[in-house]
């Protein structure tokens, strides 16, 4: 028994016609490649209040010599790690005597008259919260604005993200207080 098979080695047909737009096309190769989930966002939110037990002369009111405390929370939804990232806190040096109870860092330096936590390392889809706590400089006589405008920044100092400005007034000591402090104080 012998069995042919015809089959067709050519199909002679029309081409069907296509239509795209550049948008559909952007859209398309974007969702093939998922390039928001890997772009993501990195954030940075910033907080300063008083600090717990950081209000000396129990006046409710921050004042210098008060201590205040700093916080930042850095949230990546990239898929990137960041190694050796520095958190520019952008706060003026001058306006803090000392800085104590430093969390969330293992470092933290005094780079052109700003606080900055260098040698971070931020995962994907990691939140990470830094503080610490600062004396508002005593020796002023007139009310002092804080300020922190935070920036991360990469080892070759390019911007990763910038959080938004955070401040709070403190008021200067007034005399009698300021002589109280530094009478209890010695």
């Amino acid at each position: 028994m012998i069995t042919v098979v015809f089959t067709t080695l050519f199909s002679i047909s029309s081409p069907k016609a296509h239509a795209f737009s550049l948008g559909d096309i952007v859209a398309k190769i974007k969702s093939a490649l998922n390039l928001d989930a890997i772009k993501g966002q990195v954030t940075i939110t910033s907080q300063i209040a008083l600090a717990p037990g950081g209000d000396l002369d129990k006046n409710d009111i921050l004042t210098a010599g008060d201590f205040v405390q700093y916080t930042y929370t850095l949230t990546n939804t990239t898929k990137n790690t960041y190694h050796f990232a520095t958190l520019k806190t952008n706060i003026d040096a001058k306006v803090l005597n000392s800085i104590r109870n430093v969390k969330g860092a293992v470092s933290i330096t005094d780079t052109n008259n700003t606080i900055t936590f260098p040698n971070l390392t931020l995962m994907p889809n990691q939140q990470r919260t830094i503080s610490f706590e600062a004396r508002v400089n005593l020796y002023t006589d007139v009310d002092q604005t804080l300020i922190t405008l935070p920036e991360l920044v990469d080892q070759h100092n390019g911007s990763i993200a910038l959080g938004k400005t955070s401040m709070a007034r403190a008021k200067k000591m007034s005399p009698e207080s300021f002589s109280e402090f530094t009478h209890t104080a010695k």
